[in-house]
């Protein structure tokens, strides 16, 4: 593929994305994907289903910087502008800290997955393109992104995804990108029983960027499943993945993997797991990496349900004889006031024992209330306690006004203390002409210890080659 760009305003670019996975596991946390369908799309998202099902899909970006993700939903799907479904961002914690580091596993094991703040993006949905935009406010560079459905406001909508792209904002510039990729992938499934199955997936790619190194990776998967009933299901896994870069050093990592499920009530769902990764530079071991976790999905009443994660990491460098224990929890209670009215706390424990140790507690709370189909508000507080520096307190509000079903305003304000306060008030018109041209315009004023910050933007966008 070539890739030419000329221009003196921000354009969005392209971001080829490698692999897509999906999932039906109602643990983002939890590493190991339960179900995984390599060949992702269509894929059908019915929030609220039995048995708390939650479904998440990987992207394999490559540590690519990506801007802006869409999500198109099948052309049948009818969603309300107030009503849409909401998603949950996650990006995998990287053991190596090496930026070069890309496991090319189809089912990736990492020793956690952090979820983004909800103010690091803002997510809309366009009627014209039946899809989700999600526009991160700094770009995330890493090797995968998983998304994860978040139940949606009253009632559910039953969603059929068909797309996901991903794009990067350049601004500026004049450039010629060359760009090939070979890809093979290779699966297998057998089942000995309606119990026991066995599945196995070779994956293999070769990647040339002229403005960055080449590099080829090779992965092979094998999983054993048992599932002796509707309510309980194990998984046992080992894979090996290579990576091959130019001017790099050989990766590879061996992984070791057990997770188990346990449904006793339709209204309660238990997830264990625990895997072990080992990493190796050339033929040296360089790191041993050791996590475990337990989630608690419960229906408390039809209108209140509770999630529970708790997350323990160990990592042992061999190469610096250094140790690093993690341990992370978090406790999510989601009550649905009014059939319009939803409200969601959250609390969360993070300790982390290294070469400076570091403790962190939060709290937040956050109310959707949807007055109309044309108007949605929602306003959340969060409070932060840490060590050895001042507490972290913000509180937002937003107003989402659907004018037209083309025209959609949004209005927010938030403050923030560290120590400092600062205030930052945006609009926000978004204006989706037809299905090749768009338009956005908006502005911010921020009021910071120090100055005050005026922004304002402008921007049409025009879809070509798209059927």
């Amino acid at each position: 593929f070539d890739f030419t760009s000329q221009t003196g305003a921000p354009t969005f670019q392209s971001v080829p994305i490698s692999g897509v996975q999906n999932a039906i596991d109602s643990t983002p946390i939890n590493n190991n994907d339960v179900t995984l369908n390599t060949t992702a799309f269509p894929l059908t998202v019915t929030p609220g289903d039995d048995q708390n099902i939650i479904v998440n899909v990987n992207l394999t970006i490559g540590f690519d910087s990506v801007t802006r993700l869409k999500v198109y939903a099948d052309g049948n799907t009818s969603i309300s502008a107030n009503n849409p479904i909401r998603w949950d961002i996650y990006l995998p914690d990287n053991p190596t800290n090496d930026p070069s580091w890309n496991p090319s596993n189809p089912n990736p094991i990492y020793s956690n997955w952090t979820l983004l703040n909800t103010t690091a993006y803002t997510i809309s949905y366009i009627p014209t393109e039946n899809a989700y935009q999600i526009d991160f406010n700094t770009p995330v560079s890493a090797s995968y992104i998983k998304i994860k459905e978040n139940q949606a406001s009253s009632p559910s909508p039953t969603v059929t995804l068909t797309e996901i792209e991903a794009y990067t904002l350049v601004t500026g510039t004049s450039y010629i990108n060359d760009f090939e990729m070979h890809k093979t992938d290779f699966t297998v499934s057998y089942a000995f029983s309606p119990a026991w199955r066995f599945d196995y997936a070779l994956n293999l790619e070769q990647r040339s960027i002229s403005n960055s190194n080449d590099y080829d990776t090779a992965s092979h998967t094998g999983r054993v499943n048992w599932t002796p009933n509707p309510y309980f299901y194990s998984s046992l896994q080992t894979s090996v993945s290579t990576r091959d870069e130019e001017d790099r050093p050989e990766s590879s990592n061996r992984t070791y993997s057990l997770s188990l499920t346990y449904i006793p009530l339709d209204t309660l769902s238990l997830n264990m797991a625990a895997s072990k990764v080992d990493l190796y530079s050339e033929s040296d071991k360089t790191s041993e990496i050791y996590t475990y976790n337990f989630n608690v999905d419960a229906e408390l009443f039809d209108d209140l349900s509770a999630d529970m994660d708790i997350f323990y990491n160990t990592t042992d460098t061999i190469s610096t004889g250094t140790t690093s224990d993690t341990f992370d929890s978090r406790l999510r209670f989601t009550a649905r006031l009014t059939p319009e009215l939803t409200a969601e706390l959250n609390g969360s424990y993070n300790k982390t024992e290294n070469i400076t140790d570091t403790e962190t507690k939060s709290a937040d709370m956050s109310m959707n209330w949807r007055l109309s189909d044309m108007l949605s508000w929602r306003v959340t507080g969060e409070h932060q306690w840490l060590e050895d520096v001042p507490d972290i307190r913000a509180a937002t509000t937003s107003f989402v006004v659907a004018l037209t079903e083309k025209i959609q305003a949004d209005i927010n304000y938030g403050i923030n203390d560290t120590g400092r306060t600062s205030e930052n008030t945006s609009l926000n018109m978004r204006w989706h002409i037809n299905e090749i041209l768009s338009a956005q315009a908006g502005g911010s004023y921020q009021i910071l210890p120090d100055e005050e910050i005026w922004n304002i933007n402008v921007r049409v966008t025009a879809v070509i080659g798209r059927n």
